[in-house]
């Protein structure tokens, strides 16, 4: 079945290609039965699961509108979360060259592409791996292709390879260690850096962990690898210096290569993704070595969650080899020792707490711990693929013992109960399924059977009939091992987190964009619109509308607070439009609106019915531009001081009219509530309420009396929000104080004069109210409408032929304005000009103190610390804003300057200065003439054995021209090949 064998130092391109193919299919097939026995892409599944079902398909769509929408920019989006740079998003999720080809498809089949991209990825995985083991360590075809298919579908491979923008780096991984191997020896410079440089282009986060295993690389390969053939095989004279010059050279130069990438991805990261988390810097073990030896074997069940362990294992033949290739004797005892080393430091990354975190780029994983752990499975596999080199001669004692090594650590992981004790394994099977009864029964079946087999192999070998039948076992059993491994796999992800069908995100979209291109096509002018229900909260990404909602991981931090301190539901990262209302919505030039019900219908205009649906679209008649002029009062509002949304509201409209009287919010007495089954705690500036029996939950009730039928709006101030049921007139309305709920309630209206009741109930035991604050609030419709008469005078009107990241308009500015307020999110890449002359945006100091030190500095901020505003005097102006990031010009320069600079070097070294020194070699090496009449004499016999194909084992290394003519001098020196002189011929 497996009769061909790569040759050891002939570099047959066709082959190595060949092979590499077949690694691919192989790798790729798997992948699709895998995805075949969970029903994936038949059956309405698909393979959207955690973030690729909450983020990145939309991000995807994006980047489909970019391509396909005249008015979309790459540098810059207004669907997310009012408006931000986009390079980030880009960088960090759709870098990728893969990603043009699911965004250059139909959007109707996004989630049949997305499964396309993951399988080429995968194979892919398996193509380099390939490619990488025949290059490096040249051996039997099988063994290529068992290996191969263990990289690419490895626990790790199968768990996170739902984050797409990973698998990238998973693929490019083994191109790069082969990179830094030519490097490291001295013998080729020109593949590290361009393959080091797209590693770092197409995810830099990924990027930035395989630097620092690269570090460590650095220090394995001269401290262990010392004495190989392939370590200085030229013999250069201070090879260390001369290597660890070459390789911080190459690196900078591969990054300079992506800095197109890296210093916008930098500067999105300073707008506060790096502000995500706060870590504590402390060491401490966060795993055992009981904890690493259980994800080492199959079906070690796990989560993604924050809890989750680092996913490890990647085959039961893979563990095997690496016991055979510590036990082997071909192997040195420096590099066996190094291994250990190596895989040992690796497992303390893993364990020490504060080493984990600068894995991770000074920042705790929001789930999905430990994306570096695919590094130790593909050096475990490496060197599992050396030892499974030498089963042949492996003898029968060394066969039978490492298996029952490895039994005797399943027997410990049963006796601590591994498996059996997560709160994983207890949450999610039934008490009637055994899983740790489950994991160590396939855990000593499969080590049986691999046993059994090796010995059969081992038996007859020399038997050409039986010895194939050996090999199909073989092969059906490491094959049959990946699939199993994978399908359990998927199936515990589903368990986890679950997979979405298709038709929850086709359909969604199906529904929801016609409503969305009808109110397009009838209005083509610059406006927002949102929605108020969502599948996600970056459904408008997908949509193309200009919202005020977004979910994503390059967050952009002060405007997610300002949204929040306007009353609308948010996270750390994520922001939707729940909470709006008609005052918010003049404010930020929110024109249009779609919803599911018709509470709008008696204050917007109706412009679009889908009865079918149920979605509705309403206009706004009150919606500001996106720019108006305000009065420069605006810039002593301080949104930190109140805690109402309301409240900020009111100071908002009065601010930017000059008028106090203008107060759009009438607040609503509801005094302290009456508790009923519920203790109170009186903590700092709060009060909480807490259950007193757990069984049957307490109440806290409010009573209050409609002063008019004016729209009535609740919002609950506090600095813990924990979810509670809302009731209605004692009837249950919906949350309160939730991860949706969080944000502004609209109650609706009432009759004027009658009473109602409002009631909380604490789903989680406790919650927490801010005391000496108004909860409940009335629209006063005339102070709306003024404000909207005052302010719409100052509009910026935008011309039609806009683009997301260039805006350019006309504003008349009234007599008294001097700022031109915009709902534009403040950043450094914002150009102003009015009336062709720059202006700088307004930014004010003030001073904030660090909620751990206490320390004050003083900060500069833009307008309401979110969003740009600026200068400008009474009268009639043209006003343009273009984005114009300073991290992309100069990172595009850097580029390119790198590009020329390698193209340079590559040329000096390989057209100019190579040549050379072959050419002095080869006159120095040339032997004197002969005289004619000698020739015949002088002639030396021909070795039959020239031509002949010699099989090494993959722990030899192919003895290269460099190295045998090395060897020859020392020869001609008196020196032995080991280095140490010998006797010479007298």
């Amino acid at each position: 079945m497996f009769k061909k064998r790569v040759r050891a130092g002939r570099p047959l391109l066709g082959a190595d290609l060949k092979l590499s193919f077949k690694c691919f299919g192989v790798s790729l097939g798997l992948m699709a039965l895998i995805y075949l026995c969970i029903g994936v892409p038949f059956f309405g599944n698909s393979v959207l699961v955690l973030d690729l079902n909450g983020q990145y398909v939309y991000f995807f769509e994006a980047l489909h509108n970019i391509i396909y929408d005249r008015d979309a920019s790459l540098l810059y989006s207004f669907s997310r979360a009012m408006g931000g740079e986009f390079m980030g998003i880009f960088a960090y999720y759709l870098a990728s060259p893969f990603s043009f080809l699911v965004a250059l498809l139909p959007s109707a089949i996004i989630t049949e592409s997305l499964y396309v991209m993951i399988l080429l990825k995968v194979g892919l995985a398996g193509a380099t791996m390939g490619w990488y083991l025949q290059k490096t360590y040249p051996g039997k075809e099988r063994n290529v292709l068992f290996f191969s298919a263990m990289y690419a579908l490895c626990a790790w491979s199968l768990t996170y390879g739902n984050n797409v923008m990973w698998l990238d780096t998973f693929l490019l991984f083994p191109l790069v260690i082969r990179g830094a191997d030519l490097l490291l020896s001295g013998k080729n410079w020109l593949f590290y850096t361009p393959i080091l440089g797209l590693t770092l282009l197409t995810h830099f986060y990924m990027g930035y962990m395989v630097c620092l295993f690269l570090i460590l690389y650095f220090f394995y390969f001269h401290l262990f690898r010392r004495g190989e053939e392939e370590y200085n095989p030229t013999g250069r004279k201070a090879h260390f210096l001369r290597s660890g010059l070459s390789f911080a050279g190459c690196s900078l130069l591969a990054v300079a290569l992506a800095a197109v990438i890296l210093l916008p991805a930098v500067y999105s990261l300073t707008l506060g993704k790096n502000t995500f988390t706060d870590p504590t810097y402390e060491f401490s073990f966060k795993l055992t070595f009981l904890d690493i030896i259980y994800k080492l074997f199959p079906f070690s069940v796990d989560t993604v969650r924050r809890e989750g362990l680092p996913y490890l294992y990647c085959g039961t033949v893979a563990l095997v080899g690496a016991f055979l290739f510590f036990a082997s004797k071909k192997v040195r005892i420096r590099e066996k020792f190094g291994a250990g080393v190596f895989l040992l430091t690796l497992c303390l990354c893993f364990s020490l707490s504060v080493v984990d975190i600068w894995w991770h780029g000074g920042q705790e994983p929001n789930w999905l711990n430990y994306r570096y752990s695919f590094m130790f499975s593909f050096m475990l596999l490496l060197y599992g693929y050396r030892g499974f080199g030498e089963i042949e001669s492996a003898s029968t004692r060394k066969l039978v013992t490492v298996p029952c090594i490895m039994g005797l650590f399943l027997v410990v992981l049963q006796a601590f109960g591994y498996g059996k004790n997560y709160e994983y394994t207890k949450e999610n099977f039934p008490q009637s399924f055994d899983y740790n009864l489950f994991f160590y029964f396939f855990g000593f079946l499969l080590l049986g059977a691999v046993v059994a087999l090796l010995l059969y192999f081992k038996k007859n070998s020399e038997d050409g009939g039986n010895k194939r039948k050996a090999q199909k076992a073989l092969c059906f059993l490491v094959f049959g091992e990946i699939l199993l491994s994978g399908v359990m796999s998927q199936v515990g992800l589903a368990y986890d987190v679950g997979f979405c069908g298709r038709a929850s995100y086709v359909d969604f979209m199906k529904q929801v964009k016609p409503a969305v291109e009808a109110i397009q096509e009838k209005d083509e002018s610059f406006y927002r619109m949102d929605k108020t229900f969502h599948r996600q909260p970056a459904d408008a990404m997908a949509l193309n509308m200009r919202s005020l909602s977004v979910t994503t991981s390059t967050l952009n931090k002060k405007t997610l607070q300002f949204t929040d301190r306007m009353g609308y539901a948010g996270g750390s990262y994520w922001s939707e439009y729940l909470g709006g209302n008609p005052v918010s919505d003049m404010l930020l030039d929110v024109k249009y609106i779609l919803t599911k019900d018709r509470t709008y219908e008696d204050f917007y205009e109706r412009v679009y019915t889908d009865e079918e649906n149920g979605i509705y679209g309403y206009r706004n008649p009150y919606a500001l531009s996106l720019g108006y002029a305000v009065d420069e009062e605006l810039l002593s509002v301080d949104l930190e001081e109140s805690f109402s949304p309301m409240v900020r509201m009111n100071e908002l409209t009065a601010a930017m009219t000059g008028d106090r009287q203008i107060q759009c919010f009438r607040p609503v007495a509801l005094g302290e509530g009456e508790a009923s089954g519920l203790s109170v705690g009186h903590p700092a500036n709060h009060r909480s309420y807490t259950n007193q029996n757990e069984k049957n939950p307490g109440m806290l009730t409010f009573t209050f009396t409609a002063e008019s039928d004016s729209l009535t709006y609740l919002y609950f101030p506090t600095d813990y929000p924990r979810d509670c049921t809302l009731f209605l007139d004692g009837e249950e309305w919906g949350e309160a104080m939730g991860n949706d709920s969080d944000c502004i309630l609209t109650l609706g209206r009432f009759e004027p004069g009658s009473t109602h009741t409002i009631a909380l109930q604490p789903r989680n035991q406790k919650f927490y109210l801010r005391t000496n604050q108004t909860y409940l609030w009335t629209l006063d419709e005339e102070a709306l409408k003024s404000a909207y008469t005052v302010l719409s005078q100052g509009n910026w009107k935008i011309l039609p032929d806009f683009k997301e990241d260039r805006l350019e308009g006309t504003v008349t500015v009234p007599e008294g304005c001097t700022l031109l307020f915009t709902s534009v999110p403040y950043e450094e890449g914002w150009v102003v000009t009015v009336d062709g002359r720059e202006v700088q945006p307004v930014l004010t100091e003030r001073t904030v103190q660090n909620e751990k030190t206490g320390e004050e500095k003083t900060e500069q901020t833009a307008c309401l610390d979110a969003l740009v505003a600026f200068r400008i005097t009474p009268g009639v102006h043209s006003v343009r804003l273009e984005y114009k990031p300073a991290s992309v010009f100069y990172g595009g320069l850097i580029s390119l300057l790198a590009v020329a600079v390698l193209f340079l070097m590559a040329v000096l070294d390989y057209g100019i200065l190579r040549p050379l020194r072959r050419k002095k070699r080869s006159e120095k090496e040339a032997p004197p003439a002969v005289p004619e009449g000698d020739a015949s004499e002088s002639a030396e016999p021909a070795d039959p054995t020239d031509h002949a194909p010699v099989e090494k084992s993959v722990n030899e290394r192919p003895e290269t021209d460099k190295t045998a003519g090395r060897k020859k001098t020392e020869a001609k020196r008196g020196k032995s090949p080991s280095g140490k002189k010998g006797k010479g011929r007298r």
